[in-house]
């Protein structure tokens, strides 16, 4: 005798469900990692260019500019200093803006060696290149970074805190230590 069969069986359907939802299983988190790691090189990659684009807006732009965090946007901004000793008082002007991701954390706010709130920290970049000295260390995924500015206006990111390279003055003259 011959059966007609016209389909599938519960039990074999079942069956490639349940295989098509394991390898889902295996397969998302890895692709969620892997957007997650691709995001945050790229929040790196721009914090990283952004003591160089308040140093090149300084220049090109003859005034001096700021490098600033605004806690109400949680975002880094590079903006122009508002000048409200003049004649004609400027606002300051937003230039460029980045947004922390989600879970990231700024403290340790420093501009030369004075401690300086969130609201109150901001490294000026001025219009010959130069700039005020200071840093501020984020919090991302579990590692720390440090971005720091020096006073050549050259900025840095560096993995960990910026302990390590402080310059410390010796007794004995102007001469700076690296430990």
């Amino acid at each position: 005798m011959r059966s007609s069969r016209h389909g599938y069986t519960l039990i074999e359907l079942i069956a490639v469900i349940t295989l098509l939802a394991m390898f889902a299983a295996l397969v998302v988190p890895s692709l969620v990692a892997t957007r997650d790691a691709n995001e945050r090189q790229a929040f790196l990659t721009q914090l990283r260019s952004l003591p160089q684009a308040a140093s090149n807006s300084a220049r090109e732009r003859n005034v001096a500019v700021e490098l600033a965090y605004d806690g109400e946007q949680d975002e880094l901004i590079i903006q122009t200093v508002a000048d409200e000793t003049s004649e004609e008082p400027t606002e300051a002007q937003t230039l460029r803006s980045l947004r922390l991701p989600v879970g990231a954390q700024l403290d340790d706010y420093l501009v030369g060696d004075e401690d300086r709130s969130e609201s109150d920290w901001a490294i000026r970049f001025f219009p010959d290149g130069k700039a005020e000295a200071g840093s501020v260390r984020l919090s991302l995924s579990d590692l720390e970074y440090t971005l720091s500015v020096d006073a050549t206006g050259a900025g840095r990111l560096i993995r960990g805190t910026d302990d390590q390279t402080t310059p410390t003055k010796w007794r004995a003259g102007e001469l700076e230590q690296r430990q």
